[in-house]
């Protein structure tokens, strides 16, 4: 309980932040350097008619969030890339076949531990600003044929990984 009240007003502070709010730290920032004069304008790859509708739901939920901004015209532009589950209930994956561990062995590990916590990891690469100048280098074309650059890292830039 002395736990519970110590930690009550950061998390009431936590809640209060602006949920698109990045990353703050000064060497969370991601710099996408490039030769001078180097443009990459890559044009949009199909998607197909049947997703373009849940395309954009995404797309709109990362505007919400403020993961992307709309872009102004620019000589970027980078293709996303939509990929499909085989299965979306995961039968694909082969099935984990080791033995889970019993909760009291779990609370006995943890018998000694002060501090408790867990991470929701969802979308952790949006959480990393885009350096400013940079975030046009971003830039992808959407279904409704309208631009947007990420403000917060996209999954899959190879800087970050």
């Amino acid at each position: 309980m002395m736990f519970d009240k110590a930690i009550q007003p950061y998390i009431d502070a936590n809640q209060q932040l602006d949920k698109n709010t990045l990353c703050n730290l000064p060497e969370a920032v991601l710099y996408l350097p490039t030769p001078d004069n180097y443009v990459a304008n890559i044009r949009q790859y199909p998607i197909p008619y049947t997703l373009q509708p849940k395309v954009m739901e995404i797309i709109n939920s990362w505007l919400e969030d403020g993961i992307i901004v709309p872009a102004q015209p620019s000589a970027w532009n980078l293709p996303m890339t939509v990929t499909l589950k085989k299965n979306l209930d995961g039968t694909v994956l082969p099935v984990n076949n080791h033995q889970l561990p019993l909760i009291s062995d779990i609370f006995n590990s943890m018998s000694n531990a002060v501090v408790f916590s867990t991470l929701n990891l969802k979308s952790a690469f949006n959480q990393f600003p885009v350096y400013g100048p940079d975030q046009v280098k971003t830039t992808f074309t959407a279904p409704n044929n309208l631009q947007y650059m990420y403000r917060g890292a996209p999954f899959g830039i190879s800087t970050i990984n």
